[in-house]
């Protein structure tokens, strides 16, 4: 499909549009046969076009054309017909209709829509598909005639040919891989979906974007980075442009994601291994949109999502509950729901931390409820989602249970209730039960408990991950925790001393706190201003006897293999008064967001204490860069607690409870 959600794996049931043959009617008759054969001259033009399109787009992605693509042409009725038939058949039974239950439990829909989703979703969808291949039959469909102000504005020649192009890879894609398998009903769910969504789109994208610059005698592989912003600026104007025409609106986040943010990936396969790279992928294809958001989780260690054993709880289902529905939401769609009520740079810290979650979609009559399970990658990710859902939300902490388990009642879904333990989050919504208040309240309590003690189930190929128990995340953030209890890291008002460095600084405000959380084991101290978007660690590394020159040239290789997109401002060396060091200053993009960092190297005899402060995008807060200053200016070596003003208030400390 051209410019649509990634919904190509379906049958397709199409019913051609009929002439009038009536006898009573002559003139009409002329005027129907004279439009068939206008129509037969089209379509014979398109798939001669298409024929030789086909060959050199087969050829440029070393695949053998074994057979003629056949093309259709459609009226808008029953292109709209094929739209829908393809994402119904894409999807599992009820799935839209389930989708709609739950996406309102969320939050995602206004609890006031009651209407057929998957017909809101064609209103916005039909006016910016420009082509559709179905892997039933083996054809592309095209719209008869193109109305879309970007066709028009664009020129009709162009933008058809690159829409044959990219029809064309999806046939390529199902005669290797067989669409219809690769991303259809049996994944486990709507967020992997998704995920292989995004790469058999981008993979179209970026493959009619490839021929195209062969036309000028260029390719991808020459192409600058920047694919992604191209592609989704594109989006974002056909769907403006499409709104302004019909009125109908089309979610371009979603839009973005499965082509701009899928092209982006297909990009950096073609970089890192040609098109060999991006055809090794349809064998081994991301599991999450996690993994396509954030290319490093997918392209170098797999960061694998975490299953979720979650199951209805026998006590509901005596009270008459059962399961209508089981699913993912996923980083992409909790993104969509942080950013209902949040900032940007809130919803990318609140959504980074995602490892999984599952949530069940409970039927009761007419009734409806939810309850919903999720793990996060450490307990201080898991309490910035927790944060963001009960702002989301509107829950406010409740002395009835903990003041970290907002919960509140809405007289639209019953009882809607959040629980954050560790590193797992739960939210219950909507189980009305008979009796008082209180016991209500403690049905939704039970299911959030519930939820939050859901075995988890790693994959069998994650070594990052215990196999169960989060076990060796939970080992490094003990370590972090012990430092402290060992008195290996000392608080003493607002001076912190790291004992096994020799190390003394002052913090700036009382916004400033002890992270009890060890990234790795390199890491001695992680301090966070509000939320680890700020934040600043020292951390220690091997100088192997190398002057700071030498030190600061392989960080810099070191930092532009591992960043994308880096600006460097600063990098030189400095004669500080606590010794030989180097400065580094310098912007890289890092997981989708763009970030400041400002690093000051020490040597330490034949090692060096780095330390470092970072900044994401969007704080906009001056006051930072004179923090991050004088937290610098504030390091000493050799000053034992106490030798340094401190003030007489205590520094706060974050607890872990996943600690």
């Amino acid at each position: 499909m051209h410019l649509a959600l990634p919904v190509l794996a379906a049958a397709l049931t199409l019913v051609p549009s009929e002439a009038n043959t009536s006898t009573h009617q002559p003139v009409q008759q002329d005027a129907t046969a004279e439009q068939d054969g206008a129509r037969a001259e089209r379509l014979a033009a398109v798939r001669a076009e298409l024929a030789e399109l086909a060959a050199q787009v087969a050829e440029r992605r070393g695949r053998e054309l074994t057979a003629p693509v056949p093309v259709e042409l459609l009226d808008p009725e029953p292109f709209r017909a094929a739209l829908r038939t393809q994402l119904v058949e894409l999807h599992p039974q009820g799935h839209f209709e389930h989708m709609r239950d739950a996406y309102r439990s969320f939050g995602i829909l206004p609890p006031e829509f009651d209407g057929d989703l998957l017909d809101a979703l064609l209103d916005g969808l039909v006016g910016n598909v420009f082509g559709l291949y179905s892997p039933t039959r083996g054809t592309i469909l095209v719209p008869d005639e193109f109305d879309h102000p970007l066709y028009r504005l664009n020129g009709g020649d162009a933008l058809r040919r690159e829409i044959l192009a990219h029809e064309v890879q999806h046939a390529l894609q199902d005669r290797a891989v067989g669409l219809t398998d690769f991303c259809g009903r049996a994944l486990p769910s709507h967020d992997a979906r998704l995920a292989r969504g995004a790469l058999m789109e981008g993979d179209a994208v970026a493959t009619a974007m490839d021929w195209m610059l062969s036309l000028g005698g260029s390719s991808l592989a020459e192409f600058p980075p920047g694919l992604e912003k191209r592609v989704t600026d594109q989006i974002e104007l056909s769907t403006t442009l499409s709104s302004i025409d019909t009125g109908a609106l089309a979610d371009p986040a979603f839009l973005a994601f499965s082509y701009g943010t899928g092209a982006g990936l297909v990009h950096d396969l073609v970089l890192a291994g040609g098109w060999e790279r991006v055809d090794a992928a349809f064998a081994d294809p991301p599991a999450s949109t996690e993994q396509v958001l954030h290319r490093t989780k997918y392209l170098d260690e797999r960061d694998w999502p975490t299953a979720i054993d979650l199951e209805l709880p026998p006590v509901l289902e005596l009270a008459g509950w059962s399961v209508l529905a089981s699913d993912t939401l996923g980083e992409l769609t909790l993104r969509e729901l942080f950013a209902s009520a949040l900032d940007d740079e809130t919803v990318v810290r609140a959504s980074f931390g995602w490892d999984g979650d599952r949530y069940l979609l409970l039927g009761r009559g007419d009734e409806r409820a939810l309850i919903w399970s999720s793990v996060w990658d450490s307990a201080s990710d898991a309490r910035a989602a927790h944060s963001a859902l009960a702002q989301v939300l509107g829950l406010e902490a409740d002395a009835y249970w903990h003041d970290d388990r907002p919960a509140s009642t809405r007289r639209d879904a019953g009882v809607t209730w959040s629980g954050r333990d560790g590193k797992r989050v739960a939210l219950a919504v909507g189980l009305n039960v008979e009796g008082d208040e209180d016991t209500r309240l403690e049905a939704s309590r039970f299911a959030v408990d519930h939820a939050l003690a859901a075995p988890l189930v790693h994959d069998e190929r994650d070594t990052k991950k215990g196999r169960g128990d989060g076990r060796v995340t939970r080992q490094l953030e003990d370590e972090a925790l012990a430092a402290i209890e060992a008195g290996r890291i000392v608080v003493d008002g607002r001076t912190v001393f790291v004992r096994d460095l020799d190390l003394s600084l002052t913090l700036p405000t009382e916004q400033w706190q002890v992270e009890p959380k060890t990234p790795m084991a390199a890491v001695r101290l992680v301090l966070v201003r509000g939320t680890p978007s700020i934040n600043f660690n020292v951390s220690l590394a091997p100088g192997d006897g190398l002057d700071r020159r030498a030190v600061m040239d392989v960080t810099l290789e070191f930092l532009e293999s591992t960043f994308q997109d880096i600006e460097v401002e600063v990098a030189e060396t400095v004669d500080d008064p606590r010794g030989p060091a180097f400065r580094l200053r310098y912007s890289a993009s890092v997981q989708g967001t763009r970030a400041n960092f400002h690093q000051l190297g020490f040597a330490r005899g034949e090692d060096y204490v780095v330390l470092s402060c970072t900044e994401f995008s969007g704080t906009d807060d001056p006051a930072i860069e004179l923090e991050f200053d004088a937290l610098l200016d504030s390091v000493t070596f050799g000053a034992e607690p106490g030798s340094v003003d401190s003030s007489d208030e205590p520094v706060p400390q974050r607890t872990d409870e996943d600690g």
